[in-house]
């Protein structure tokens, strides 16, 4: 089930749907008068989607596709009206626009759990700790390969200004409609600019068909529907990175956490070995401390890896390095990966060494108890989000320490080329505001850094 990041499913042929189509013809001559009356004129829109599958993760044995089981069998092809589908989305989501909660500057609004996660009867390590994520809607469909690998609580919060909320509506009710893992685990809330709230529409979306082995092309084809005057606007929008990290943190009902960006995706396990550790660390542990999650990026053009075996491989190939090592390596330098590749080999998770070579802009994943200091929301864009929030965790007495033998990875190695310009500009900005910031965390704690 290994997941290749470069271009992972094939198409199905034209030629193998009227195949398949003939033959629900032949055997349900209902199907055949529906379809007629389809062709005849009537609106309609066509799906053809597939089972749900049991949970199961990607990582595990090669040729794989994400989320689906060995066995898998499909669906016929199934004809949905427009009544159907704003059923099938108005039974998932609950949402009032007049029921959001706005942020301290009044500049976005929240509404939480518009999508609860289902109970489902399958285990969940959610009692102790929560993945808590998020993104904008294009990234949504990274959550396939996290759910498929953390077998625990998720708590999302999504970016959905204007008609974006129509695409996430459609796009998360087919996924939790596809996966099983995202429908038993994942839980979402939304967030949006205040004077640019959700176009109500129901309008269905014109695609031909939603496969679920095409998880990510339905996206890509959903996007296409926004209008090319809001694509304009919405590409010089700022993205508020830090009100998103704490909606998806707020989100969790559990002791501890772990905080990530959505296409970040933990090592296969690592939800079960955490709650097994966590449960040690809670009789013996001092309250201020945070595991740090060890982090690569990994080449498009191999398997993602399932241990540490598997990533010191691709490391002594140059296929994998620690994460932003190329184009900010001051991101995850205190986390000192050289040191992690040379320890001795272990079977159980344990926090391995504390971070001693702490500096400015440490931007580590990591695991910690609900009670953290919170994001700063004065800082909106790129620059200056998380690393200010590590910032003051250390001003307020935190440890790190590093944990092995388990990681995280990022799909794919960055260059300083693929890097834009509107960074820079951001990264500018939200430097002014950091010296607010710092005389302010030095007021509220009573000492220099």
């Amino acid at each position: 089930m290994s997941s290749q990041c470069a271009q992972r499913f094939r198409k199905t042929s034209f030629s193998t749907y009227l195949i398949a189509i003939s033959i629900l013809t032949c055997w349900n001559l209902v199907g055949f008068l529906i379809l007629q009356n389809h062709y005849s004129g009537e609106q309609r829109w066509t799906f053809n989607f597939f089972t749900e599958y049991n949970q199961v993760s990607q990582f595990t044995s090669p040729g794989h596709q994400p989320g689906l089981l060995k066995n898998q069998t499909e669906r016929r092809p199934l004809i949905i009206t427009k009544q159907d589908l704003e059923t099938f989305q108005y039974s998932t989501f609950i949402f009032n626009v007049s029921k959001g909660r706005l942020d301290s500057s009044k500049r976005y609004t929240i509404h939480d759990f518009v999508v609860n996660r289902t109970d489902c009867s399958h285990s969940s390590y959610s009692d102790s700790i929560c993945l808590a994520t998020q993104g904008s809607v294009d990234r949504l469909y990274w959550l396939v390969d996290v759910a498929g690998a953390w077998e625990g609580d998720i708590s999302v919060s999504v970016f959905v200004p204007d008609v974006e909320f129509s695409v996430a509506k459609v796009y998360i009710s087919f996924l939790r409609h596809c996966f099983v893992n995202v429908k038993c685990h994942v839980s979402f809330h939304i967030v949006y600019p205040t004077h640019m709230p959700p176009l109500i529409t129901s309008d269905a979306p014109t695609l031909n068909k939603l496969t679920c082995k095409a998880y990510k092309e339905v996206l890509e084809g959903l996007l296409k529907e926004r209008p090319d005057k809001f694509v304009k606007w919405r590409n010089k929008l700022l993205y508020p990175q830090n009100h998103m990290r704490n909606v998806a943190r707020d989100g969790c009902h559990t002791d501890y956490h772990l905080l990530t960006d959505i296409d970040i995706l933990p090592v296969p396990g690592l939800a079960g070995d955490l709650q097994k550790f966590l449960k040690k660390q809670n009789r013996t542990s001092s309250n201020k401390i945070a595991y740090v999650l060890p982090t690569y990026e990994v080449s498009a053009t191999v398997s993602l890896p399932t241990n540490k075996q598997t990533i010191l491989q691709l490391v002594s190939k140059g296929q994998a390095r620690p994460f932003h090592q190329v184009v900010f390596v001051h991101n995850q330098y205190a986390t000192n990966h050289s040191l992690w590749e040379k320890l001795p080999e272990s079977k159980v998770l344990r926090a391995a060494y504390p971070i001693t070579k702490y500096e400015f802009f440490y931007e580590p994943f990591y695991v910690s108890k609900m009670d953290i200091p919170r994001h700063d929301e004065r800082f909106i864009g790129y620059g200056f989000t998380r690393n200010t929030q590590v910032f003051e965790m250390i001003m307020a007495g935190y440890q790190f320490q590093v944990l092995d033998p388990v990681f995280a990875v990022h799909c794919g190695l960055q260059t300083r080329r693929g890097r834009s310009v509107w960074r820079e500009r951001q990264n500018v900005i939200n430097r002014k505001l950091f010296l607010r910031f710092k005389k302010d965390i030095i007021r509220k704690y009573s000492k220099q850094p």
